[in-house]
């Protein structure tokens, strides 16, 4: 189960993981069977098997309530994680802030990255479903920066997706496509022809104005780029030329700005 969720064969890991928990409930083995139930309902969260992965929710509480050293930190908070998960699918909301505090104040919450990765990304998903586009879009941002060493599948590709349809809301073109590049390394045929699909959806939808903005202007600073030199400077050396002007040309180097760019980013 866990090697065909690996590689995203989800309906082989589904079949695994229910024969792995049936025996565990023959063998009484709450604290398996809980493991296991976590990661089935992650594989049905992921493909948006909502009624599934609330019967897997219920059983879980059933063993928790039960039982509450049962699950272990990470079992726990993988549990929460799931349930707001779920919450959010459905359209409830309501408790998902109480629940993210519980999450984020189990103990060795902040020992493990990949639970303050998912938490990040179901923070952006609550606040997009409470349509505050900006606070979505940080905790976006915060996940992928959690997550863009290891590139984890299939959370990597699931925050992509979500960083590329919230930044178009915001109409930062260049960004779309800046997480849409990313994204094409890591999807098979049929998905890369989707998203090739989309990007020239989003140019379409683009204004004369947006693509001269997103072709000569740089995004971080709205200042033009050497994309913009090039084209203009060669008209400038020509009028100089043609006028018998001077043209002065000033160049600046900032020092250790290598630093800067790995470990923020270009």
């Amino acid at each position: 189960g866990f090697v065909s969720g690996a590689i995203e064969d989800y309906e082989t890991a589904i079949y695994h993981f229910e024969i792995a928990i049936s025996i565990a409930a023959e063998l009484e083995d709450v604290q398996i069977s809980s493991s296991l139930l976590i990661n089935l309902q992650s594989i049905y969260l992921h493909l948006k098997k909502t009624d599934e992965a609330l019967r897997c929710s219920n059983h879980l509480q059933q063993i928790y309530k039960e039982d509450h050293n049962v699950l272990t930190v990470m079992g726990y908070c993988a549990h929460l994680m799931n349930y707001i998960t779920l919450l959010i699918d459905l359209g409830d909301l309501k408790a998902i802030p109480q629940l993210l505090e519980e999450l984020e104040a189990a103990e060795g919450f902040e020992k493990i990255q990949r639970v303050q990765m998912y938490t990040m990304f179901i923070k952006g998903r609550y606040f997009e479903a409470m349509l505050d586009v900006d606070l979505a879009l940080d905790y976006y941002e915060k996940a992928y920066f959690l997550i863009k060493e290891t590139k984890e599948a299939p959370y990597y590709k699931q925050i992509l997706l979500h960083l590329i349809n919230i930044v178009k809301t915001k109409r930062d073109f260049e960004k779309a496509l800046f997480y849409s590049e990313l994204l094409t390394e890591y999807l098979n045929d049929s998905e890369r022809k989707l998203l090739q699909t989309k990007t020239v959806e989003l140019a379409k939808q683009m204004k004369f104005e947006d693509m001269q903005e997103l072709i000569y202007f740089d995004g971080l600073t709205n200042i033009h780029n050497r994309r913009y030199l090039e084209f203009q400077g060669e008209k400038w050396v020509k009028e100089a030329v043609d006028r018998k002007e001077r043209l002065y040309c000033a160049i600046f180097d900032i020092d250790e700005f290598k630093r800067i760019n790995d470990q923020i980013g270009h």
